[in-house]
């Protein structure tokens, strides 16, 4: 996700990420992960993978986050109940480094 920079400050991004976790959670989805800025991510309630867990890189740290998800949204990651174990991006973007 992205949002072009002469618009960035304008909600566009928490938006899409609202509509992202909702739709995810209605779609039966267990969890978001993602690289990012925890700041703004934990607004969206992601928390450090390792919560619920999930590992990745080790140089990823904070940055890889989860959102444990069930019914109509994100549940606390005490209640999670998906997949654990190591993510590994896919093979293209892994290559991205």
């Amino acid at each position: 996700m992205a949002v072009d920079p002469a618009r960035q400050g304008e909600g566009i991004g928490s938006r899409l990420m609202t509509a992202l976790v909702q739709r995810a959670a209605e779609a039966g989805q267990a969890v978001l992960v993602l690289l990012g800025d925890p700041e703004f991510y934990s607004r969206f309630e992601f928390v450090p993978a390792s919560r619920i867990g999930i590992t990745g890189e080790p140089k990823w740290g904070e940055f890889f986050q989860a959102a444990p998800l069930g019914d109509g949204g994100v549940v606390d990651p005490g209640e999670y109940r998906g997949p654990r174990g190591c993510y590994e991006y896919a093979e293209p973007f892994a290559r991205l480094g």
